[in-house]
């Protein structure tokens, strides 16, 4: 049986071997609080993914919608508010990467 490398829990399961996607963590973003985005040509290296957390002290207000990936040409996140500018909106740091 062809194998690459593999890691094994206790009872012998197989957790990650080379058919295993991991995750590459790529940058951190603040959004402030308008529309916005951010060109990283590492995007194309897979899958894109992200998290989002409040940078306004455990409440929120209006959070962006994030769209990564191939956009208008280029590999970016981009993040856009309900309503753009509006004094509701609430900074968010985005985490990103791609697995």
């Amino acid at each position: 049986m062809p194998v690459g490398i593999q890691t094994f829990d206790a009872d012998g399961n197989v957790l990650i071997d080379t058919s295993t996607r991991t995750g590459t963590f790529l940058g951190v973003l603040n959004t402030g609080k308008s529309n916005g985005s951010h060109v990283d040509p590492s995007l194309a290296m897979g899958t894109p993914f992200w998290s989002i957390t409040s940078n306004e002290g455990g409440y929120t207000m209006q959070a962006p919608l994030i769209d990564a990936g191939l956009i208008d040409g280029a590999h970016q996140i981009r993040w856009t508010f309900k309503d753009n500018g509006s004094p509701y909106n609430t900074d968010f740091r985005i985490i990103y990467g791609v697995y």
